[in-house]
């Protein structure tokens, strides 16, 4: 134990951190003695860690051994000795027959010796090359390499959750290169590979259709891709090239060549709600499925079906050829001034019957998949639409919008309907009369440099480190060209604090709307803050104490919106679980998110209704069609006569616990968002008043995404009376913060962005009377190195300053204990040479005292906080207990009557 018997070690406590540094020694000796303890190479692979370069000298086999090991030179065994050999990837692999090992302290310690290329007294390109190439070998040869591969082909070719025998099959496939006769013998030959994920049983069997784990949901731009070719879509000849003019990423989340982060449109561990996620398993593409970007989906789909490619009620192409604008002819099913159309023709394949065209349909879109039920429900839809006195090709038509919009076309499931629909929308609810709250829940995605956020002030500070540099003196030195430049006037947006080591910060120079919030006590920073799972933690046992992937994007976000490392309540945020217990004592909640699903407001399934997303540039209608107008300038004919709402209903009806779950999963998430989307386009058009002087006037960032994100948040809070809601929680995500390059000038603009919409949206909440009912908490999921890197970047660290903005706050203060030492060796820095700071106020800390506020009892605490108690002192010998209410927010009347005096 070196940290309580450093001494007794022959070690010794550095006086500057506070650690136990020991002297090291080199040892390095004969690995095997003779040739009897030579017995295999794993034997030799497990013990000789060494490699060594070709030899020069004459060998000879191992003698009394299976495998084929030459050594060099021949006769006995010394330190100088080579092994040769293949290894299972076939790679001619030498090893050196010796072990180096390190002693630390008195020796009682010792640790194998790293192998490395770069030479400590000269770095070269060279080394560089050959360090690269061992890592890429050491991660291509790895033994997770083809499972890892396995799993993630798997998911791609349609299955979500592959069973371990059938990775463990494309794996083999992967190792030896072959496949049933496919493929070249050798390790990673992806025919044989592909031959697997193809071939295998598991992906052929159509009776797994059936089984509701099974299969996955498609991609949405692939979903489009395979419409195009199963109804043979063919271009005009003036416009060859199939062009999207609409921004699909946007739409429907995903498009060619615009993948949003390094991580893909979705993550491979992704689990939405409900019954996928309650049996543990993963659906990566229902990350970008919500009912907003399912409705520009079908709404993309049944327009090109209907009007072919142009920009007709939600198409993806452009406006129709030769016009401008939309010409009555134009937006009619089987126009022809588009830019190209489906040219399946049922009756030149002699179908002519409602049972043959929807069998063919369902082959060519469902694989086949399509049930009896469903198919029933179409061939309806076929014959209505012929007793309705229209041609047997729109009859077609409709047959096929129908199957595109079925559970069976989106999933590869089945569903297993009981011939109800399913119940959507808050119907049923009661007004409450409890006065309303919301809580906004912003996120800076990537990792925002909150250290260039809020900085000690210069000449400000008397907080030192064991050099005894001010805080303020140690931002200077070590941020480097990061650094605020006061000769830049950087240092203007100045803020006062108490019980910090400075007096004074200074706030990102765009900040002005925030630092005069502050002034006028509406706003909270609080200093290091971030994920903890155990509280007393160290530089020397942080890592042990902590379950949360560090410095990962993925995991370090996710674990910012849930509050709960250990997963007492698997797969919910802490946003969602204060709804489930609210909901449980009387109050009506809604949970929206902006443009895209958050874990944040995740609740248990089925203990309250489910988050909706809601686009920022407003609600979309599903499957709006053109009505009739005889007019003669017009002469338009309708589509009124055919209800799609009504057969989309009946095709995604409810199911029984026996039913496919990625079709559930669809068919919930559609016909909610239908409902929802109707609901909330009414109440935005009617009851939402937004000021044209806050949100249309020129000014910076004027419409941007995250001004529309806000603008369409402080829109609902004028519905909620509509909605019955006395509680609102939003998620917002204002993304592209990671920044390993440039970090100082490419933050300028993210800081300008955020101030100016800000801005707006408290302007807004004033004017509409409810600044003293919302909360806006601004976090990242982590800050970032104290130190630039080469390429004036910052890198994943850890401890943030975050913002806490509302009408009701005590605010003026920075909470929380900005660190007195702020440099790479700082106590509270782990290790790693770039000032990562382990924080010492907890998330968890600050919601202690946020839920009170919103509504939750104190009883309640434990379950939507479950790590709370876990998270008191996070760092062993700085206090930091979790905040309470009256700690943050001021009383009803209080807040009422400071904010009456601000205006």
């Amino acid at each position: 134990d070196y940290t309580n018997n450093c001494a007794a070690m022959n070690c010794t406590i550095d006086v500057r951190d506070g650690l136990c540094q020991c002297g090291v020694s080199v040892e390095t000796t004969q690995l095997f003695l003779d040739d009897a303890e030579v017995t295999s190479i794993d034997n030799i692979l497990s013990k000789a860690t060494i490699g060594a370069f070709e030899p020069t000298v004459t060998g000879e086999p191992v003698p009394g051994v299976a495998d084929a090991i030459t050594k060099y030179p021949a006769g006995n065994l010394n330190e100088n000795t080579v092994f040769e050999f293949k290894d299972s990837f076939d790679r001619t692999l030498r090893r050196k027959n010796v072990v180096s090992k390190v002693s630390i302290g008195n020796g009682n310690l010792k640790i194998r010796n790293p192998v490395g290329f770069f030479a400590l007294s000269e770095f070269n390109t060279r080394d560089a090359r050959y360090e690269l190439d061992a890592a890429l070998d050491q991660y291509f040869y790895h033994k997770s390499t083809a499972p890892f591969i396995a799993i993630r082909l798997a998911q791609r070719f349609g299955i979500s959750n592959p069973s371990p025998r059938y990775v463990q099959t494309i794996a083999t496939a992967f190792q030896t290169g072959l496949y049933q006769g496919i493929g070249s013998g050798k390790y990673g030959c992806l025919n044989a590979t592909i031959a697997a994920v193809l071939l295998d049983r598991e992906s052929l069997d159509p009776s797994l259709d059936a089984d509701p784990a099974q299969g996955s949901l498609f991609e949405p731009y692939l979903k489009i891709v395979k419409l195009m070719r199963s109804l043979e879509f063919q271009n005009v000849p003036q416009a060859p090239f199939t062009r999207f003019e609409r921004d699909i990423q946007d739409s429907i989340g995903q498009e060619v060549h615009k993948t949003p982060s390094v991580f893909s449109f979705f993550r491979p561990e992704y689990r939405p709600s409900g019954r996928i996620n309650t049996a543990q398993l993963v659906s990566p593409e229902s990350q970008v499925l919500n009912g907003p970007m399912g409705i520009n989906l079908l709404n993309m789909m049944i327009s090109l079906i209907k009007y072919g490619l142009n920009d007709c009620y939600g198409g993806f192409g452009d406006g129709p050829i030769d016009t401008d604008g939309w010409a009555s002819a134009d937006c009619q099913i089987g126009s022809t001034t588009n830019y190209g159309a489906m040219t399946y023709n049922a009756s030149t394949l002699n179908l002519l019957s409602a049972n043959e065209v929807v069998d063919d349909l369902a082959t060519l879109l469902t694989s086949g998949r399509l049930t009896e039920g469903n198919r029933q429900i179409v061939m309806d839809a076929f014959d209505y639409t012929i007793s309705q006195g229209f041609e047997f090709f729109e009859a077609v038509v409709n047959a096929q919008q129908l199957i595109a919009v079925s559970p069976e076309y989106h999933t590869s499931n089945i569903p297993a309907k009981t011939g109800q629909n399913r119940t959507t929308g808050s119907s049923g609810r009661t007004a409450t009369n409890i006065p309303y709250k919301s809580v906004v829940f912003l996120m800076l995605a990537g990792g925002a440099d909150s250290f260039n956020i809020l900085v000690p002030n210069q000449g400000a500070c008397t907080g030192m480190n064991a050099l005894n540099m001010t805080v303020d003196e140690q931002y200077q030195l070590h941020r480097g060209v990061m650094a605020f430049d006061p000769a830049a006037g950087e240092y203007a947006q100045t803020i006062t604090a108490t019980d910090q080591p400075c007096s004074s910060f200074a706030l990102h120079d765009e900040l002005s709307s925030i630092k005069q919030l502050y002034d006028d006590g509406d706003v909270i920073f609080f200093a290091n803050t971030g994920v903890v799972n155990q509280n007393d933690m160290t530089r020397s046992d942080f890592n042990r104490k902590t379950r949360t992937q560090l410095f990962a994007h993925n995991a370090m976000q996710e674990e910012t919106k849930k509050v709960d490392p250990y997963d007492t309540e698997d797969g919910t945020g802490v946003l969602g679980r204060a709804r489930d217990v609210l909901e449980a004592n009387g109050h009506v909640v809604d949970a929206i998110n902006i443009d895209q699903s958050s874990i944040a407001l995740e609740g248990v399934p089925g203990a309250a209704s489910f988050p909706f997303v809601v686009p920022r540039n407003g609600v979309n209608t599903f499957a709006e069609r053109p009505t009739e107008d005889l007019r003669s300038w017009v002469n338009r004919r309708g589509e009124e006569y055919f209800p799609m709402e009504d057969y989309t209903a009946l095709l995604n009806g409810k199911v029984d616990g026996f039913s496919g779950m990625f079709a559930e999963h669809w068919s919930d998430t559609i016909i909610k968002g239908i409902s929802d989307g109707a609901a909330l386009k009414n109440d935005l058009e009617v009851l939402a008043n937004s000021s044209a002087a806050i949100w249309e006037s020129a000014g910076p960032y004027q419409g941007s995404n995250l001004g529309q994100r806000l603008k369409v948040v402080s829109e609902l809070m004028q519905t909620h009376d509509s909605r019955k809601t006395d509680r609102d929680m939003f998620y917002v995500e204002f993304d592209g913060f990671d920044h390993h390059n440039d970090m100082k000038a490419n933050l300028r603009p993210k800081m300008s962005e955020l101030n100016a919409n800000i801005n707006r949206f408290v302007q807004q909440l004033k004017e509409n009377g409810q600044w003293e009912s919302t909360v806006i908490y601004i976090t990242s999921e982590f800050a970032r190195t104290i130190t630039p890197n080469s390429n004036q970047g910052s890198d994943h660290a850890w401890g943030q300053n975050t913002i806490m903005l509302g009408g009701a706050l005590k605010g003026g203060r920075v909470l929380g204990q900005y660190p007195d030492d702020i440099s790479p060796d700082s106590p509270l820095a782990d290790g790693s040479g770039r000032g990562r700071f382990i924080p010492t106020t907890s998330n968890d800390a600050i919601w202690n005292a946020v839920l009170p506020w919103y509504g939750v009892p104190e009883a309640d605490l434990d379950y939507c906080i479950p790590n709370r108690q876990n998270t008191v002192n996070p760092f062993l010998g700085i206090p930091s207990p979790l905040f309470t209410q009256d700690d943050l927010f001021l009383s009803g009347e209080v807040a009422s009557s400071r904010n009456l005096q601000m205006e």
